[in-house]
């Protein structure tokens, strides 16, 4: 009889997660897929325990010392395509060490669950929102006939006499509300740390207003994913949950971490209305696409204490960003640019280098571009082909350009593919290399950082940005 589950957030290096030189400085968040579940597994009445490799910094063999230690009755696992090889040696440890179920869950064994069953260590696969799915699967198990009840379940994989059994697609939770909040008590919150320029003050908290995002930008997975529906929670229940995080954690940075924040401004204002309503002292920031804000919609964020957008633009270039059908004009980008500053706010850029079409040349181009807009911030990720996106069934064709399909190098941060306009691997990242020291290392965007210091909390962060910036 299952009573114990343990929830797991497998080992993933720092340095395998980023780059050398940004390791020291990379974002450690808990794991709130995760803890939602665990949350629902808790109010079915079983007893959760929650592991964080990753915050522990723990190795394979540290961690199976550890979920040894806990000698849990089933174990659920989270992971991405990057990290699938690792997870599924620890999974095999896990088994070789004790016969316990396994169920592996997060973006790779949604996308490919046949893969991830076909190792014989994985015993259930949950595919999109586990939440209902995995209460679903340790009920069937403690049933009289477990394949029986499995095979009535939906968006799960499993095994029956070695054949591998995908059902039918589950649906989308309707009501986001009626999710409980994620079991924050399992971890420490404070433990937990943004990179220096996602936060202000200390401790900070990520929190998921919606799910799923309606556009479908062909490198993205969020759309294969949540199938290009997007569902947001009411204000009254994030505003409760603000509260919950403030009074019991002493909360006092939130960074929403939708895949794109505030579609709704009529959303927007009650949510600015009802922050200030509660007096809620908070200072927070969001992910926002450039041609979803407005004027007065990014000065009530300001009021309500939003002080950074973070904008995804991936290119300037025009044939590009059509290529990538990330549907968005340039003069849209200008004016959200502007009007964020306008209002008060930092914008942080994120760009893509390494997309279809794009050459050294327009690369090289797009960075003078940008080192004239007025950006607080900008990140140049480099191309990541995830598996289940449009773009790398296109890659997997041999359209755009040369693709190595090494999975464990799909972090956003290593080169697995460069479009015909370069000629070597090494010169993609070369040329990330380049245009962040070339955005960040000049005089007057450095005069402009230490001029808007205020605390020696400003001091530390810029400091370390500085030096991660420096060591590339």
């Amino acid at each position: 009889m299952i009573k114990n589950v343990l929830l797991v957030n497998p080992p993933f290096p720092m340095s395998e997660r980023y780059c050398k030189s940004f390791k020291s400085v990379g974002t450690i968040a808990p794991k709130l897929g995760l803890l939602y579940i665990a949350s629902a597994l808790e109010s079915a009445g079983y007893e959760v325990s929650f592991l964080d490799s990753v915050l522990e910094e723990y190795d394979i063999d540290e961690a199976l010392d550890k979920v040894i230690k806990i000698s849990p009755d089933i174990i659920g696992i989270s992971t991405e395509t990057p990290n699938m090889r690792r997870s599924a040696n620890f999974s095999r440890r896990i088994k070789d060490s004790i016969d316990i179920p396994i169920i592996f869950g997060g973006p790779h064994p949604t996308l490919l669950p046949k893969e991830v069953l076909s190792h014989d260590s994985i015993d259930y696969v949950v595919m999109g929102e586990g939440e209902v799915s995995v209460v679903e699967i340790v009920t069937a198990l403690n049933s009289d006939s477990p394949v029986e009840q499995l095979s009535k379940i939906k968006g799960v994989g499993y095994k029956d006499n070695g054949n591998i059994i995908i059902t039918e697609q589950s649906e989308r939770t309707r009501n986001l509300d009626d999710i409980k909040f994620p079991a924050y008590h399992l971890t420490d919150i404070n433990r937990y740390k943004p990179t220096p320029h996602q936060y202000r003050r200390l401790p900070a908290a990520s929190v998921i207003t919606s799910r799923g995002c309606p556009f479908s930008c062909t490198f993205c997975s969020s759309s294969e994913i949540f199938k290009n529906k997007y569902i947001l929670r009411s204000v009254d229940n994030v505003i409760e949950e603000l509260i919950h995080l403030q009074e019991r954690y002493g909360v006092k940075e939130i960074n929403f971490w939708d895949d794109i924040w505030g579609l709704s401004k009529r959303w927007v204002e009650d949510f600015c209305n009802k922050l200030a309503k509660e007096k809620i002292d908070i200072t927070w920031s969001c992910n926002c696409r450039a041609d979803t804000v407005s004027e007065r919609m990014l000065t009530q964020m300001a009021k309500a204490g939003c002080w950074k957008i973070v904008y995804g633009l991936e290119s300037l270039d025009s044939d590009i960003l059509k290529v990538i059908n990330k549907g968005i004009k340039l003069e849209r980008i200008f004016d959200a640019v502007c009007w964020t500053k306008k209002a008060g706010i930092e914008v942080h850029g994120n760009f893509i280098l390494g997309l279809p079409m794009e050459t050294p040349e327009k690369a090289r181009n797009m960075v003078k571009t940008i080192c004239k807009i007025p950006f607080d911030y900008v990140k140049f990720n480099v191309l990541t082909p995830f598996p289940g996106t449009v773009l790398h069934r296109e890659l997997e064709e041999g359209k755009w350009g040369t693709y190595n399909k090494d999975q464990e190098k799909l972090t956003l941060h290593h080169v697995t593919f460069t479009p015909y306009g370069y000629s070597r691997f090494d010169e993609l990242d070369k040329m990330r290399s380049w245009a962040t020291k070339q955005f960040y290392i000049r005089p007057q965007y450095i005069f402009n950082r230490i001029i808007s210091m205020r605390t020696i909390e400003d001091l530390k962060r810029n400091v370390k940005g500085f030096k991660a910036v420096a060591g590339l």
